[in-house]
């Protein structure tokens, strides 16, 4: 039992301290930057996109990615993730979603972002299934090449 509770709390351990680049300017600067964008496709955001737009978009990608694999591990809980920040994924992913599709299209890079994605999705799905308001990643709103 105690040997149980040791790898539970390790668990949790590992989440938080996955979690605190969230927390780093850096990370929060390349956060809120997306959530400026006026793009409108994938072809406006390649047209237009600075570096430092692409850095933003990789950067807060490959963070989520991050998250997703230790869910896909087990090790993290999908109640966890939800309580640190389910509302900050979904919102990301409804932002920038169609760039991504849009990238792995373009790099033919189908994996780009799985884990992400299935993230937002494993999310979307327990808060619609607990009742709890949330923008759906079922508006139609996304267009989504993955389920």
């Amino acid at each position: 039992m105690q040997l149980r509770g040791l790898r539970t709390q390790r668990q949790k351990e590992l989440v938080i301290r996955a979690y605190s680049p969230f927390l780093d300017t850096a990370l929060t600067r390349a956060h809120w930057r997306i959530h400026t964008w006026d793009f409108e496709t994938f072809a406006d955001f390649q047209a237009r996109a600075s570096v430092d737009d692409w850095s933003a978009l990789d950067q807060v990608a490959t963070y989520f990615e991050m998250m997703g694999v230790l869910y896909k591990r087990g090790h993290a809980k999908l109640g966890l993730l939800d309580d640190l920040f389910a509302g900050s994924l979904l919102i990301t992913w409804r932002k920038v979603g169609p760039f991504i599709f849009g990238y792995r299209a373009q790099a033919n890079l189908p994996d780009y972002a799985q884990w992400f994605e299935r993230l937002a999705r494993a999310l979307d799905k327990r808060l619609t299934e607990l009742g709890e308001a949330h923008l759906s990643l079922n508006d139609p709103t996304i267009t989504t090449q993955a389920g």
